[in-house]
């Protein structure tokens, strides 16, 4: 079993504080839970420690299985399981968030020198010293609870107590903060790709001054902090590129890699 000794020091607070403000709540197996930082297994072990932020995640993280943890007083349980969900090739069977793995995969290789375009449609895919190369990243999002745009696209919206939907997404807020990452994982460098989030939130405990780049109309930011070496690029999410064929997929999404990296 890994070792979660400082993700539970950051998150099982915030994870006791959440499980009794929505206890009350009685919600059933159709609401989203709590989805908190994920590490790959050589994560620690790698020179320089990278993370990579969407919105919200297509997963299911059901609450049932947070509050049995909550009420037998094992929350790390829930830390180590939501972990074990990032294994070592999940990205090839995605297909919701598909654009997103895309960008944040070929950017990883892009950052170790490697320029080969990675798809991950599993049966065109048997490169496996690729899938080596991408075992040691972090993967987070702005929203811990998923967001009514996701979960009416899952067709979950429809099935659920939206005043109780409401108040869990509110309680849930105590988890929407960079801090808990940069503090849990300590990472070099944090790339979050979601415009549409309030970035003074999200970065609420941390101070910090922020550079604007003149690329991508622009929707770049790029976030040095006072008192961590951790620094931030943030910028548009990637299904803002233009839809099309898969060539014109990946000939978008190396457009958007070069310009990232031109601004490192």
């Amino acid at each position: 079993m890994r070792n979660v000794e400082k993700e539970a020091m950051i998150f099982i607070p915030l994870l006791k504080q959440f499980c009794a403000d929505i206890a009350p709540l009685n919600l059933d197996k159709e609401f989203p839970s709590i989805f908190i930082p994920q590490t790959m297994s050589r994560y620690e072990d790698t020179p320089k420690k990278i993370f990579y932020f969407g919105r919200d995640t297509n997963r299911s993280y059901l609450p049932i299985d947070l509050m049995e943890c909550y009420n037998k007083k094992n929350l790390e349980a829930y830390i180590y399981d939501n972990h074990s969900l990032l294994n070592e090739d999940f990205f090839l069977w995605e297909t919701e968030a598909r654009t997103f793995w895309l960008l944040v995969l070929n950017l990883h290789l892009r950052l170790k020198g490697i320029n080969e375009y990675m798809d991950i449609i599993w049966e065109e895919f048997s490169n496996s010293d690729l899938i080596g190369e991408l075992n040691d990243f972090g993967h987070g999002n702005t929203n811990s609870i998923q967001v009514k745009q996701t979960l009416q696209h899952n067709g979950v919206w429809s099935k659920i107590d939206i005043a109780k939907y409401l108040v869990v997404k509110e309680k849930s807020s105590i988890f929407d903060r960079l801090i808990h990452t940069i503090q849990a994982y300590q990472p070099d460098l944090v790339f979050i790709f979601d415009w549409s989030c309030n970035h003074e939130q999200f970065l609420e405990g941390l101070e910090y001054t922020i550079e604007k780049r003149n690329v991508l109309n622009g929707y770049f930011f790029v976030i040095n902090l006072k008192n961590y070496p951790s620094r931030i690029i943030w910028t548009i999410h990637p299904r803002s590129l233009p839809k099309g064929s898969l060539n014109k997929e990946s000939v978008a999404i190396n457009n958007l890699i070069d310009i990232i990296i031109s601004q490192l």
